[in-house]
C-alpha cells in the first residue's frame, strides 16, 4: 500500500516538479492559477486517496512544496476551498487516518498494558517498554500539529494529557529539607561488596562507605561478608557499631555469604525470607522492629535480574538473547512480586518496602506496588531520581514504598557514590 501511495505521490510531485523548473517563464503562482482548477485538482488528490491537501501531512513531499514554494501552496489551498468535489467519499481511508489511529490504540494500550501481569500476559512487558517513546512521539505530533494548525493537534494533546499522571512518576520538584525528629532508611544494591568488573575482589571504597552511613535502618541487596578476614566481616564490624541484622545466605561457601541484609539500630524481634530464587542471589526478606512499644516491618526485596551479560554472535542471536532475557525476567519479578504483595496484605504492623525492582514507573511491577503504598520518590523526590550507574543510566529501578502510617520528609538518590553500578537511596521517615 505504501508503495502504491508513493508511485502515486511521484506521478503527481513530478507534475509540481516540471512546474516549478519555469524560472524564466512565470512564476509558479501564476502556472498554478493559469493551470489548475478545482475539478481537476479534487480528481488528481483522488488518485491520491487523500482528502485534501492538509491530509498529505505527513508526507514528506508536501513539507517539502509547503517550504520551499509557499505561493503554490496557498493557491492550491484556495482550490481546495472552493471545490465541493475535493472530499473523498465516506469510509475512505487515508494513510493520515492510518498513522493516526495506529498512534492512538498503540499509546491506549500501553497505558492499558501497565495493568496486565506479565506472567499472566507476557507481551504486555514490551507494550509497557513502549510508553516513554510513543509520549516523546505524542509530544512531538503536538507541536508539529499545533504549528501546522491542524485538526490533529487536539488528539495528540488527549494522548499527552492521558500519560501526565505517569510521566508524574518519573520527575518529581521536591524543597522540603527539614529531617528533624527523622528515621533514615538506606537501600542500596551493594554489587556483593566486589570492585567493579573485577570478579571475587571484595571493595574498600564500597564496605568504608557501609560503615560510615549513619542511617539507623540499612537494607542491602547484593550483601557480602568473609567471616575469614577480619577487614571484610563487615556484618561483625556493623554489629559492633550497634546494629542489629538479619541475612539471607542465597549461599555459603568456607567463608563467604553473599545474598542479602536487614540492619538496624532499633531490635530485631521477627524475621524471615518471603521467597528466593533458587539459582540467584535475589530474594524478598523481611524484619520486625520494635521501637519504643511499637513495631514496624521492613521488607528488602530484590526481584528478578535482566542478567543481559552473554554475547551472543550475530544481530539476530543478540536480539533473540535480550528478547527471551525481557521475557523471562518480566514472567518472574510479576510473580515475585505476587508473593510479597499477598504477605503485606497479611503484615499486622505498619510496613516499609525498599529494595531493587529490576523495573522502571512504567511497568506492571511499580504500578502494582503504588496503587497500595505510596513511593517515596513521587511524595518527597527531586528531578528524575535515577538509581543505575552503569549504561543505560536513566533508570530509577531502585524504590522504596511506605504505607500510610508512616510520613516522609525526605528522599535521596546519592550519586556520590560511585562503588556499585547503583546508587544508594535514602527515606527521611517519621515513624508511627
Amino acid at each position: 500500500a505504501f508503495g502504491i501511495l508513493f508511485s502515486r505521490i511521484s506521478g503527481i510531485t513530478g507534475l509540481f516538479m516540471s512546474l516549478l523548473s519555469r524560472k524564466n517563464e512565470f512564476e509558479a503562482d501564476a502556472y498554478a492559477r493559469e493551470t489548475f482548477n478545482g475539478t481537476a485538482l479534487a480528481n488528481a488528490l483522488k488518485k491520491l486517496s487523500v482528502d485534501t491537501l492538509s491530509n498529505l501531512y505527513p508526507h514528506p513531499w508536501y513539507v517539502f512544496f509547503h517550504y520551499s514554494h509557499p505561493p503554490l501552496l496557498q493557491r492550491l489551498a484556495a482550490l481546495e476551498s472552493k471545490s465541493s468535489e475535493f472530499k473523498l467519499l465516506p469510509g475512505q481511508l487515508t494513510s493520515s487516518k492510518v498513522f493516526i489511529a495506529s498512534m492512538i490504540i498503540l499509546t491506549l494500550i500501553s497505558y492499558i498494558s501497565l495493568r496486565i501481569p506479565p506472567h499472566i500476559f507476557w507481551p504486555a512487558t514490551f507494550l509497557s517498554y513502549s510508553f516513554p517513546i510513543l509520549i516523546i512521539a505524542n509530544v512531538a505530533l503536538f507541536i508539529h500539529a499545533f504549528i501546522q494548525k491542524k485538526q490533529s493537534v487536539i488528539i495528540w494533546l488527549f494522548l499527552f494529557i492521558l500519560g501526565i499522571p505517569c510521566l508524574l512518576q518519573s520527575f518529581q520538584i521536591n524543597l522540603s529539607k527539614n529531617t528533624t525528629g527523622t528515621t533514615r532508611v538506606t537501600s542500596y544494591n551493594a554489587n556483593l561488596l566486589r570492585k567493579r568488573h573485577i570478579r571475587g575482589e571484595f571493595s574498600t571504597e564500597i564496605i568504608n562507605w557501609i560503615l560510615k552511613d549513619t542511617s539507623a535502618i540499612k537494607c542491602f541487596q547484593e550483601f557480602n561478608t568473609n567471616t575469614a578476614q577480619q577487614e571484610f566481616n563487615v556484618e561483625e564490624k556493623l554489629n559492633n557499631l550497634g546494629y542489629e541484622s538479619f541475612l539471607f545466605k542465597a549461599y555459603t561457601d568456607v567463608h563467604r555469604k553473599p545474598g542479602m541484609a536487614i540492619f538496624s539500630k532499633y531490635q530485631i524481634v521477627n524475621s524471615g525470607i518471603i521467597w528466593q530464587d533458587q539459582r540467584t542471589i535475589n530474594a524478598g526478606i523481611f524484619a520486625d522492629l520494635k521501637i519504643n512499644n511499637t513495631i514496624i516491618r521492613v521488607y528488602n526485596v530484590h526481584l528478578s535480574s535482566m542478567n543481559l551479560k552473554a554475547r551472543p554472535a550475530g544481530i539476530f542471536g543478540k536480539i533473540n538473547y535480550i528478547y527471551n532475557q525481557l521475557k523471562s525476567g518480566s514472567i518472574k519479578r510479576s510473580k515475585q512480586l505476587h508473593v510479597l504483595l499477598n504477605h503485606m496484605k497479611n503484615s499486622p504492623y505498619p510496613y516499609l518496602v525498599c529494595g531493587d525492582f529490576n523495573e522502571t514507573p512504567f511497568s506492571y511491577v511499580y504500578s502494582s506496588m503504588r496503587s497500595e503504598l505510596t513511593n517515596s520518590f513521587e511524595k518527597r523526590g527531586n528531578g528524575f531520581g535515577f538509581t543505575l550507574n552503569q549504561k543505560p543510566y536513566f533508570l530509577r529501578i531502585d524504590h522504596q514504598f511506605f504505607s500510610e502510617e508512616f510520613k516522609l520528609q525526605k528522599f535521596t538518590v546519592d550519586r556520590g557514590v560511585g562503588g556499585s553500578d547503583h546508587f544508594p537511596t535514602y527515606g527521611y521517615y517519621i515513624l508511627p
